[in-house]
């Protein structure tokens, strides 16, 4: 029983803290947020072709960086999009700046 006690103060110490900081599990992550998830984890790999040829170099980097960019402002400009699959709007600026720099394959 005293176990019990214990783990329903903490339990209730932990909503408490939560709540204070505004954690909120039910939100969903902007398209925004889930870009920035993924340039973060890399949208570039060094089996991607460019223009038939492995792809190493850093203007290409910086060109897709700004095409992303690029994208995600055309997308916030866009009110249609607000009801649209936030992870569909991501994959699709993320594919839509590896397409504009010749990067094959588009999605893997």
């Amino acid at each position: 029983m005293r176990y019990n006690s214990k783990k329903n103060e903490l339990v209730a110490q932990e909503t408490l803290i939560l709540n204070e900081i505004g954690f909120d599990m039910d939100s969903h992550p902007t398209f925004f947020i889930i870009v920035e998830i993924l340039m973060a984890q890399g949208i570039m790999y060094t089996s991607d072709k460019h223009f038939q040829s492995t792809m190493q170099d850093e203007k290409c980097v910086n060109l897709l960086e700004k095409y992303v960019d690029f994208f995600v402002l055309l997308a916030l400009q866009d009110h249609k999009l607000v009801n649209t699959n936030q992870y569909l709007i991501s994959c699709s600026i993320v594919s839509a700046a590896r397409k504009q720099c010749n990067i094959n394959p588009v999605w893997s």
